[in-house]
């Protein structure tokens, strides 16, 4: 099963019914976003504007995949979800 997938510049993680999705979101920044059985929504209540950025990497692996944007890391565990 594939549990990660990378979606532009967001890192998307599904498993048991919960999709997480983390997207940089401006300078040394990123925004999580997640929903349990259902779409994630692209809604910008109380955000600042996305500011364009260029320093991003994804790395994807079978239990564990990453998304660097500037000096900010998210890991993420197949099976836990974000560390």
């Amino acid at each position: 099963m594939e549990y990660f997938e990378q979606a532009g510049n967001e890192l998307i993680w599904r498993n048991r019914g919960e999709t997480l999705a983390i997207a940089p979101w401006g300078e040394d920044s990123l925004r999580v976003r997640s929903v349990l059985m259902g779409d994630i929504l692209d809604t910008d209540f109380a955000l600042l504007p996305a500011v364009p950025v260029t320093d991003v990497e994804i790395i994807i692996g079978d239990e564990n995949s990453s998304i660097r944007n500037g000096k900010i890391t998210a890991e993420v565990n197949y099976r836990e979800g974000i560390t």
